[in-house]
């Protein structure tokens, strides 16, 4: 598909040595912090629209880890020749150290991009629930974040891709306007079943006055 600008981004980024370092612990911090702050402030700011935001991410996160267990994919830094794994080259968080977090985490888990899925989650969010002018200004992180993570050797091109379209079709799937569509028939025949009753009553009320 000739989706193969991953190296010249990697090789762009590690020859400055500062944008780098910026890189890499971005890609190791601001998917575990962003996320959940994001989620807690729809959880406590938005409770009406909480549900169906927290469904799209608990999906996306839950079909990201069977694809992880039964199709391990290795990132560009371990599949790709010439690639440069900014985090080790760096020294950040431990990870050229073969007994330190790396132990911790799956090296193989790179396709869909959960980095990328989790980033535009939290700029959708943002987006449906906020009133600013400016809230689509959003939208700069999950860009920011699949440069991000193309750039330090983590994530092929499709793997951005997959991600993004995963957690889109769960936000189409837990979304409010087929939540509505969904419950609509439930309602119309709650609805229903009380006219009916307040019909009843009326004819009973009138045959025990006549």
């Amino acid at each position: 598909m000739h989706m193969d600008g991953e190296l010249a981004a990697d090789h762009w980024l590690n020859a400055r040595h500062v944008l780098s370092l910026a890189g890499g612990y971005y890609y190791g911090t601001m998917h575990f912090l962003v996320t959940p702050i994001v989620l807690g402030l729809m959880w406590w700011r938005r409770p009406e629209q909480y549900p169906w935001l927290r469904s799209a991410l608990v999906l996306t996160s839950l079909v990201c880890l069977v694809v992880f267990w039964a199709w391990p994919v290795a990132p560009p830094r371990f599949a790709q020749p010439g690639s440069i794994d900014t985090l080790v080259t760096r020294h950040l968080f431990g990870t050229a150290n073969p007994h330190g977090v790396s132990g911790l985490i799956n090296e193989y888990a790179a396709m869909p991009s959960l980095h990328v899925g989790w980033a535009l989650w939290c700029a959708a969010a943002v987006v449906v629930t906020a009133r600013s002018r400016w809230r689509h200004l959003a939208w700069l992180y999950p860009l920011a974040t699949t440069a991000d993570v193309i750039s330090t050797g983590n994530h092929f091109v499709l793997d951005c891709v997959a991600g993004a379209l995963l957690v889109t079709v769960m936000l189409w799937l837990t979304g409010p306007s087929r939540s509505q569509s969904r419950s609509e028939p439930r309602s119309l025949m709650a609805w229903t079943g009380r006219h009916d009753e307040n019909l009843e009553t009326r004819d009973r009320d009138g045959a025990e006055h006549r």
